[in-house]
């Protein structure tokens, strides 16, 4: 009798180890999953961004190291502006993911404030969209809007930059 209750100590000792092991699991990959899925981007070293809001339209391109105008090269460019600007959207963070989106003009973003277009020197290419503000913070999607995202007003003021010298860059 006492090797019996032993056995079944054991057994539902060994029971309770791999539920733990199941469940531990499953909560990782959640984890995993949802971390993932909170970067609305996530690039590294960006050498070109499209920029469009409203009727501005202008890209830039990195060469040699040094931001520049696409095709006007000898157009000067403010250093610190792009600088600013990369480091402001390669890697945003969404605050929140919302579910069960009906229709992108609710925020902003079927014609959106902003479109960027950020390239990597691997050739990876995403495309984001900016669109009304909620509270502190504004509406996202990227690529074909399929989800919906908040994220900080920190990112819309890295976009925000004097065009008064571009004029001729703008498209």
């Amino acid at each position: 009798m006492k090797k019996h209750k032993s056995m079944i100590i054991l057994l539902g000792v060994f029971c309770v180890l791999i539920a733990s092991y199941f469940i531990i699991t499953s909560v990782n990959k959640s984890k995993e999953k949802n971390a993932q899925a909170t970067m609305v981007t996530d690039m590294v070293n960006v050498v070109a961004l499209d920029y469009q809001t409203g009727d501005t339209k202008v890209s830039f391109v990195k060469e040699k190291g040094v931001w520049q105008v696409k095709g006007k090269p000898d157009l000067a460019l403010e250093a610190s502006m792009m600088k600013e600007m990369v480091e402001g959207v390669k890697k945003i963070e969404a605050i929140r993911v919302l579910q069960g989106i009906d229709d992108l003009k609710d925020y902003g973003l079927e014609e959106p404030t902003y479109t960027i277009t950020l390239q990597e020197d691997t050739g990876k290419k995403v495309t984001f969209y900016i669109g009304n503000a909620t509270g502190e913070n504004y509406y996202a999607a990227t690529g074909l809007k399929e989800m919906v995202y908040t994220v900080s007003s920190s990112v819309v003021e890295a976009l925000k930059f004097d065009v008064s010298g571009l004029k001729d860059a703008i498209q």
